[in-house]
């Protein structure tokens, strides 16, 4: 049996067969970035659909995509699709994840997966009743640089981990128009910034046994900004969060065991590089790790990394997974209940 992820990835790699043809649900930002990371590794996509079908053949233009749709029910009966990538507000991904199952499509659901546990639970459990593949796309835990940060952490490099340290600081748009500081589109520090240190996280640490969260709302209840400790007491261990989207600040991570440490440069969300220490005194250097760039030969897009989460999902696919063991599901439903947790503490 295998005794590591990181195993049970390699033994169930992608095989040779066609691709899946990806549908993208939405036709903002975050859709426009993973289409381009997407096609650099090129992935089939297939169609987009988008409430306003004029947008949606923009969209397509833009990017060579084969087939538009004006409409998200026709975009999830296609018979052109496999797999519909969610890349709406996370207020909708609920509904819009039941869609695509419905349909028989598996699903990528943009992060945040849902707002909360109970609607979390309510889509896993649908995938799978109906035997479909549904994937958080909680693109930073596919990337080279976690699958390299984990291998150090399994293999013992780092010792008994003891604390996770995150900051996530940015300046966002918090007008009354805009999405993130819109209460009706779920918009807030935690559910769009602080979700990328409570996955991590609880990727290294597991479910936390307590959650203490301080933070502050504004006038119309959205949280600006919050510190987080997730507590674990049978490990030792604690990790200390802290997300703003009221101001710039740094925006790297530090994992620390009693053998050593890892420092994730800022952003580090992203396909970052990292630096190892050891547990001398003072700390010495002992790694560099830099990603290189893997688009495929001739592709007219750069990469930003989140490509490596629709080739996990074909790979679950072909090897008969309805997770992933980088992304399972009790994974996805602990973050979110961690989060509720937090949200139900700030004021």
């Amino acid at each position: 049996m295998p005794r590591t992820v990181l195993e049970m990835v390699a033994m169930t790699s992608h095989d040779d067969g066609p691709r899946l043809r990806w549908g993208v649900l939405g036709a903002g930002k975050i859709a426009a970035v993973f289409v381009a990371d997407a096609l650099s590794a090129g992935i089939d996509v297939a169609a987009v659909g988008a409430r306003d079908g004029s947008r949606a053949a923009a969209f397509a233009e833009r990017f060579g995509i084969r087939s538009t749709f004006g409409s998200y029910e026709e975009l999830c009966a296609s018979p052109e699709v496999d797999v519909i990538y969610v890349a709406t507000p996370q207020a909708f991904h609920a509904e819009q994840a039941l869609l695509a199952i419905a349909a028989g499509k598996h699903v990528l659901v943009e992060k945040a997966f849902t707002t909360d546990a109970a609607s979390t639970r309510r889509v896993l459990e649908a995938a799978r009743a109906a035997g479909v593949v549904v994937l958080e796309a909680m693109w930073t835990r596919f990337t080279p640089t976690m699958r390299e940060v984990r291998t150090r952490v399994e293999r013992g490099d780092l010792g008994a981990l003891r604390a996770v340290r995150t900051a996530h600081h940015q300046k966002l748009d918090l007008s009354p128009t805009g999405r993130h500081g819109d209460p009706a589109l779920a918009g807030g520090a935690l559910l769009d910034l602080g979700v990328y240190a409570f996955a991590l996280a609880i990727d290294l640490l597991g479910e936390p046994a307590e959650v203490i969260a301080r933070g502050r709302l504004d006038g119309a209840g959205v949280d600006l900004a919050l510190s987080v400790l997730l507590d674990y007491p049978s490990l030792g261990a604690q990790a200390s969060l802290q997300v703003s989207m009221a101001g710039p600040g740094p925006n790297d991570a530090t994992i620390l065991g009693d053998g050593g440490w890892i420092h994730l440069d800022a952003p580090y969300f992203t396909w970052t590089p990292f630096q190892r220490y050891d547990a001398s005194r003072p700390s010495r250097l002992v790694e560099e790790w830099t990603p290189t760039d893997c688009g495929a030969e001739g592709s007219p897009y750069s990469s930003r990394g989140m490509q490596f989460q629709a080739l996990e999902l074909e790979r679950c696919v072909a090897a008969g997974l309805l997770e992933s063991p980088l992304m399972p599901h009790t994974h996805t439903l602990s973050v979110m209940a961690a989060m509720d947790a937090a949200r139900a503490q700030l004021r």
